[in-house]
């Protein structure tokens, strides 16, 4: 029979020591290592992002500070007992005092309390008069074993300064995030607030994990249990992490990475991130907005061709880029997911992130840039009153198509028209009637014209017309038919139904020329020939139109010195009664005898005149010679004497031309009745409401005189 054999008593106790030792190693274990890796980790972390920065550096010595005090319970529960009370003196509660010290600090620095200088470090450095404490006083500290539980026992001066010191310190952690959350009260430091509200979270949270730890080992395992140790070591190791999350989240730690993030997100440029499948990885909010998603909808993992759906240049494009790793350059028009269309310059390049290949797309968004491009080029090339091309594009588009008529042959028409009313509509009007006329007849040209036809407003009231590809030499006349018909019928300009008219000159090249200077020059030639032949007519050049042309030239040449070398003489034709055969009036006409020129029709040159304004003094020039002559006939006795003058719209339009005709009569002391006024229908068509207010005032004068007027023509 076997018997069993009890276990040897000593061997009993080996084993029971040693699992209360290993229980013993596990809690400090759990409370101060896995901390104290944590905290060095993030000591570590906060360093390395920026190593120069003074909240840096304190926030490093605070973490640091940290991890000793931990050191110092762990290596206090592992080590004899000679050894421990001096690690507990000189590296936990060292280490304490100069956490609160870093704390001080760190608070004071994100607060940005108005403290410098002297009055900063007095602050801040009360606490570490501990330590001086400590190494003054060792036996402040001693050794406080219950029932194999070691602790620390304090001497009272030291425990109350040890509260004191506490108290202080949170004292001014409170006042200084109190003041840090008044100083970001406003919209615009939002980022900031949240920052030092998690920071006082975590305060208020290791005051609380504090105050429970405390009750608990004095009122709930008053026995030395080791779960109030781990209560406050957690609490403290929350704290620090809200530190650290706060300087994370909201920009305390100002990396490279962080600045290179900002750069990512507050670019104006669409940037976005593809993984090697073409998924999205990454994408800011100018993408966003580029792509025409939600700001809250999920980017990740999207294909980018679900974004650019039926933009298969820039698919294609990115695609050949990929296949080939050659960096992605392209301009083109996108239509995003919202249907908005922009103008985008697309620049791409590939990299490996984690032996993951990835390719890194940024969009400018060139919309606007085209537009003000498009814009700058309408007005270089674009008239801004009609719509229509200006004398810049008309004349390279003349250019380029008088090239393709020599270089691969076929006809090209010029037709260049003159309105024929405008210059009095203008003046009579006024200049916003004008704008509008020149819009209305710019509409009915375009209207008129071929499509394959391009017309340009040249300036003021000129139009010009290319008509390429013409078959018939008669087609640019037939046009020039069709445009006189159309601006012919009534505009209508402030109520009023007015009817215009134009002068238009017709060339084809290469018939006619094929050098742009000489066919300008003819097809002016034939506008004013269609002009000086009645107007409302066009007139196709002919080569003796320019023989016409150089005699108007010379005319024009010699008109400008006729008056002042005198010139110019007045004949009398005068008009007999039939009834009783006497003279009743003699009609003053005007005649020019040049020495260059010989003898000038004043059919030739009045028109002329009037073009040119020379009309003026020529006209001041005739009623004052006119009236002289008069004065001199009296005098010998031919009392009944009567002389018409014929006037011109430009005299009638001049003002005060009443006032200096009744300063000649004055002055030549000529009856008003002994001048008679002659106004032809064409002047008095010309400007009606001018001609009543005239023939008013003049009569007004002749009235007042004691004298009566006679003229051929009043308006009634």
């Amino acid at each position: 029979m076997v018997s069993a054999v009890s276990p040897c008593p000593r061997e009993s106790n080996n084993r029971e020591l040693i699992h209360i030792h290993t229980t013993a190693l596990l809690f400090p274990a759990l409370n101060q290592l896995l901390p104290i890796f944590l905290l060095f980790y993030m000591a570590v972390e906060v360093y390395t992002r920026h190593p120069n920065n003074k909240l840096h550096i304190v926030t490093t010595l605070l973490f640091l500070f940290l991890s000793l005090v931990f050191l110092g319970d762990f290596l206090f529960a592992i080590l004899p007992s000679y050894v421990a009370i001096e690690v507990l003196r000189y590296v936990k509660y060292t280490a304490v005092f100069l956490t609160l010290t870093a704390a001080l600090y760190f608070f004071a620095y994100i607060s940005r309390l108005r403290l410098r200088g002297l009055l900063l470090h007095l602050v801040c450095l009360a606490p570490s008069l501990g330590v001086v404490w400590l190494l003054v006083s060792p036996r402040s500290l001693v050794m406080v074993s219950v029932e194999g539980v070691r602790d620390g026992g304090f001497s009272t001066p030291f425990f109350a300064f040890l509260v004191a010191a506490v108290g202080y310190c949170f004292f001014w952690f409170f006042l200084c995030l109190f003041a840090a959350m008044r100083r970001t009260s406003t919209h615009h430091q939002l980022k900031e607030r949240k920052r030092n509200q998690i920071i006082l979270n975590g305060c208020l949270l290791v005051g609380c994990l504090l105050s429970v730890g405390y009750a608990g080992s004095k009122f709930i395992a008053p026995d030395g249990s080791p779960i109030a140790d781990m209560i406050y070591a957690y609490g403290i190791l929350a704290w620090a992490y809200a530190i650290r999350l706060s300087m994370v989240r909201y920009d305390m730690l100002s990396t490279a990475g962080k600045r290179y993030e900002l750069l990512f997100e507050l670019s104006p440029n669409g940037t976005v991130v593809l993984d090697d499948r073409g998924d999205i990885v990454e994408a800011n909010g100018a993408f966003r907005k580029l792509a025409g998603i939600a700001r809250e909808m999920r980017l990740r993992g999207l294909p980018l061709s679900a974004l650019f759906h039926g933009n298969e240049a820039f698919l294609l494009g990115y695609r050949q880029s990929f296949e080939a790793m050659t960096p992605l350059e392209l301009e083109l028009e996108l239509v995003n997911k919202a249907g908005e269309r922009y103008e985008v310059e697309i620049r791409g390049e590939f990299l490996e992130i984690d032996g993951k290949l990835q390719s890194f797309l940024v969009m400018l968004d060139k919309t606007e840039d085209k537009n003000n491009a498009r814009m700058l080029e309408q007005l270089a090339f674009e008239d801004v009153l009609t719509g229509l091309c200006n004398s810049r594009r008309f004349e390279a588009e003349f250019r380029a198509m008088l090239l393709d008529v020599r270089t691969h042959g076929g006809q090209l028409g010029l037709l260049l028209i003159d309105l024929d009313q405008f210059k009095w509509i203008n003046d009579t009007l006024g200049h916003t009637a004008g704008d509008q006329l020149l819009q209305q007849v710019a509409e009915r040209l375009q209207a008129t014209i071929p499509p394959e036809a391009l017309v340009a407003r040249l300036g003021g009231d000129e139009f010009a017309i290319l008509l390429p590809l013409v078959e018939d030499a008669d087609e640019p006349s037939l046009l020039a038919e069709g445009l006189l018909k159309a601006l012919t019928k009534p505009l209508v300009l402030r109520g009023t139904s007015y009817v215009v008219s134009a002068s238009i000159g017709v060339v084809v090249a290469p018939e006619d020329e094929t050098d742009p200077e000489v066919l300008l020059r003819q097809v002016d030639t034939a506008m004013y020939a269609a002009k000086h032949g009645g107007r409302n007519r066009f007139c196709r050049y002919t080569p003796s139109m320019n023989e016409n042309a150089q005699e108007q030239l010379k005319l024009l040449s010699g008109l400008s010195t006729a008056l002042e070398k005198r010139q110019f003489e007045l004949l009398y034709q005068p008009q007999f009664d039939l009834a009783t055969g006497q003279v009743t009036v003699l009609e003053a006409l005007l005649h020019w005898r040049s020495p260059e020129l010989g003898y000038v029709a004043p059919s030739r040159f009045i028109p002329l005149a009037e073009e040119t304004g020379a009309i003026i003094p020529i006209g001041s020039w005739v009623l004052e010679e006119v009236i002289r002559q008069l004065r001199i006939h009296l005098d010998r006795g031919c009392i009944g004497l009567c002389v018409s003058v014929n006037l011109s719209a430009s005299q009638l339009r001049e003002a005060g031309f009443v006032d200096r005709l009744s300063e000649l009569l004055c002055r030549y002391g000529v009856p008003p009745r002994a001048l008679r006024l002659e106004i032809t229908e064409s002047t008095m068509i010309t400007d009606m409401r001018r001609m009543h207010q005239v023939c008013k005032e003049w009569m007004i004068w002749a009235l007042c005189s004691g004298s009566t007027m006679s003229a051929s023509a009043i308006p009634r």
